[in-house]
């Protein structure tokens, strides 16, 4: 076994996501695998990696009801990566991503891989209904059947409650008020869109192309090129005006809540050695991880509880970080988090938007937020990012930055052929200009 390498011994080549849709939205006909291969193959085509290089793939995905047997395989088959090349998916909620990159950096560094594809996929708008019991109880002739959303099915098997029900507890628990969990959520909104509109996303995310619909009347095929959850024209008073679903006079509600959302996210990671052999610059390096358990009822102070720790034991304070990108499953996450620190600084924290404004595709997130830290930092920097999970549950990562300020992404638009298989292609110079403007469609 070759020696343990540290955590800065490996390294973040490149990372790109899709542009994120909404529940019902523009990717609601793309399976989560169709949705992953073409994260994957935008990552192939930027960074121009052989695939044949690529030791392992893992990427997170936590939605698995009637996706099949291991998500991940079908991702980098269909994405172009060769068959000899094993893959795995990993589950572990809103921090699936996270432990996704986690575990192919604990593979390099223990020298049994040297050149990972990581990153994660979710397609909520494809969750199934379901026939629970179906299968071995009769109906008979007078008895009803009933169909679940297979969505609904949150509710934690040990505390009992719903992840709205959880954000109602963390409100009350640490005294947030319904204006202060609105605030979060229009704080969300207004800095998505200005990031968007300044072109923060712009090295981050590729547009994909749509397939045409098929059958009659269907619609024609076009490009997406940015994400379609995020208000423009987002308001405290809209925010107001939103009922409490989860608790009669509470203070959440869908304002203060994630985007129900698809999309896919992925990285190229290496170790340094490998880097420099192949000729590529890194942009960012990574120093540690952390991933704790606690009471489930209380999952929302994760970051609170988390953050803390990982900082103290790399002899690093709050203020040795640039940006700190807490995961918006509800305002009351960030809020407690605030609250437990003693800590307060709402330009580092999420400065471009989280979640609640971006959309949360659970098992993707982990990948959106490591990819938006090594894009947006500047050499030099450190980020922390952390997500909550159901079942009481936290991921936390500190992230180095190391890229060139002078380094370009390649431009690229990624799609599905007639076979499913993903493709790359240059953008047209109208498709530049779209992306420019940061059209939608």
């Amino acid at each position: 076994m070759a020696n343990v390498l540290d955590y800065q011994d490996v390294v973040l080549i490149d990372g790109a996501r899709t542009p994120i849709g909404k529940f019902g939205g523009t990717l609601k006909d793309l399976v989560v695998w169709q949705i992953g291969a073409m994260a994957i193959k935008g990552v192939l085509a930027r960074t121009g990696i052989d695939p044949e290089l690529i030791d392992e793939v893992i990427m997170s995905h936590t939605r698995q009801d009637g996706t099949g047997t291991n998500p991940a395989r079908n991702m980098m088959l269909f994405a172009g990566v060769p068959k000899r090349v094993p893959a795995h998916t990993v589950n572990m909620v809103c921090a699936a991503g996270l432990k996704a990159l986690h575990l192919a950096i604990q593979s390099i560094r223990l020298g049994e891989t040297q050149v990972a594809v990581v990153g994660g996929s979710e397609s909520m708008s494809n969750i199934p209904h379901l026939l629970k019991g179906a299968r071995w109880r009769p109906l008979g002739r007078l008895n009803d059947i009933t169909i679940g959303d297979g969505f609904l099915y949150l509710s934690d098997n040990y505390c009992h409650l719903t992840p709205g029900l959880t954000a109602e507890r963390a409100s009350e628990k640490h005294g947030l008020t319904r204006e202060e969990n609105d605030q979060i959520g229009y704080e969300s909104h207004v800095k998505a869109a200005k990031a968007w509109k300044d072109g923060i996303f712009d090295d981050e995310v590729f547009p994909i192309d749509i397939p045409a619909e098929k059958g009659k009347g269907g619609y024609k095929g076009f490009t997406f090129y940015t994400d379609e959850c995020y208000r423009k024209d987002a308001s405290l008073e809209s925010m107001r005006k939103l009922p409490p679903p989860f608790k009669k006079d509470g203070t959440v509600t869908a304002g203060s809540s994630s985007g129900i959302t698809d999309g896919s996210g992925a990285s190229l990671i290496m170790s340094r050695k490998k880097a420099k052999e192949l000729g590529f610059k890194p942009i960012a390096s990574f120093v540690d991880f952390l991933f704790s358990g606690l009471e489930p009822a209380d999952f929302p102070d994760g970051p609170g509880l988390s953050i803390p720790i990982i900082l103290k034991r790399n002899n690093m304070t709050i203020d040795d970080v640039k940006y700190v990108e807490i995961n918006e499953a509800f305002s009351s996450v960030v809020l407690a988090a605030e609250k437990m620190m003693n800590w307060h600084d709402r330009e580092k924290l999420n400065p471009h938007g989280g979640c609640i404004a971006l959309g949360h595709p659970t098992g993707y997130s982990g990948a959106r937020l490591t990819l938006h830290l090594a894009h947006t930092l500047k050499k030099g920097e450190y980020g922390v990012a952390c997500l909550c999970g159901g079942g009481g549950m936290a991921g936390t990562m500190i992230l180095k930055s190391e890229r060139d300020p002078e380094q370009k992404f390649k431009k690229v638009i990624v799609g599905l052929d007639e076979k499913g298989q993903a493709y790359s292609r240059e953008p047209s110079t109208e498709d530049l200009e779209k992306m420019k403007k940061h059209q939608t469609f």
